[in-house]
């Protein structure tokens, strides 16, 4: 039963993955350029309905990953029992701190907006928005979904140095799935070195190519994750 699933997630995590990409192209095209608060705030209001829309978007990558990243995580286990262990508690950090901080782009910050347009509270509301909104430089929200892709990162890396071992597109797919890790990892130093701050988009590309790969190896062989009988489980 598992191997049947984690073909179909697989694809899943793509498929939202990918509209995710495309969704971040359309913003940015149609975004003016944005230089203050003001103006990030002017830009989301003109087009509201596709901020909400790539987020609750990218809630359900979050929320599909998890599944994905568990499902590999069990069926790995006797590879590695300790490593395995070791991703498997980055995944609950990874989803819960991406959840909050993607569902409060579509729960609270309608209401900081509310904030903002009231004369009375328009420097309150526009303060909080600062802090609130996930892609704005220095915001809370952008530092905790750093946070929540290290997390991601270390499950990544788990995941895919074990899959490495396989052979054909799971090889490949597994070391794209770690490499991926890799950059998570280091672009949260990207907070404090704008230069490394791209690495989560080189990061989610290379995620992106990794789960094509592995899902076009496990719909032709869900058996590929199968230990092999002459194979050794690493670590304890």
């Amino acid at each position: 039963m598992k191997l049947r699933l984690l073909p179909g997630l697989t694809w899943l995590v793509a498929v939202t993955t990918t509209l995710w990409v495309i969704l971040l192209i359309v913003d940015q095209v149609a975004r003016p350029p944005i230089h203050t608060l003001s103006e990030r705030i002017a830009a989301l209001e003109a087009n509201q309905a596709l901020f909400t829309i790539n987020y609750l978007n990218a809630a359900l990558i979050t929320l599909f990953t998890v599944m994905l990243l568990a499902a590999y995580l069990t069926q790995l286990h006797d590879r590695s029992p300790l490593w395995t262990a070791i991703g498997a508690a980055f995944v609950p950090m990874y989803g819960l701190a991406n959840l909050a901080v993607y569902l409060s782009q579509i729960f609270v910050v309608p209401g900081l907006l509310d904030l903002y347009h009231q004369p009375e509270t328009t420097l309150l509301g526009e303060t909080l928005l600062g802090l609130a909104l996930h892609d704005w430089p220095g915001s809370a929200a952008g530092f905790v979904n750093a946070l929540a892709y290290a997390a991601l990162g270390v499950a990544s890396l788990v995941v895919g140095l074990l899959l490495s071992r396989g052979r054909g597109l799971l090889r490949a797919g597994g070391g794209l799935l770690a490499l991926s890790g890799g950059f998570s990892l280091a672009a949260l130093f990207g907070l404090r070195v704008p230069a490394l701050a791209a690495l989560t988009l080189v990061s989610g590309a290379v995620y992106l190519l990794a789960l094509v790969l592995l899902g076009i190896e496990l719909t032709r062989r869900p058996e590929a994750l199968s230990l092999p009988p002459d194979s050794a489980p690493v670590g304890a």
